[in-house]
């Protein structure tokens, strides 16, 4: 599972999702009705051969209406059991 936090400083409903994001990408919302943080999260199956590295990373982009788009990426490596 992939997870992050969006934070705000007052009401708004925030768009945001996990991945590459292009212009046809659609998201999910988070309401916030004053100042502050929620938790999102988004299950991913990696698949890979057993004993073997699978490295990558995921991408959490956020946006509000008349806002730019704001995102951080994180890296991860794990092994195929």
């Amino acid at each position: 599972m992939f997870s992050g936090t969006i934070e705000t400083d007052g009401p708004a409903t925030v768009g945001y999702e996990f991945g590459p994001i292009d212009s046809s990408t659609v998201g999910r919302t988070k309401t916030f009705t004053a100042a502050g943080r929620k938790f999102v999260s988004r299950v991913r199956i990696v698949r890979g051969k057993p004993g073997e590295p699978v490295d990558g990373a995921m991408t959490l982009t956020a946006w509000a209406p008349g806002g730019p788009p704001v995102s951080a990426t994180a890296s991860y490596s794990l092994t195929c059991g």
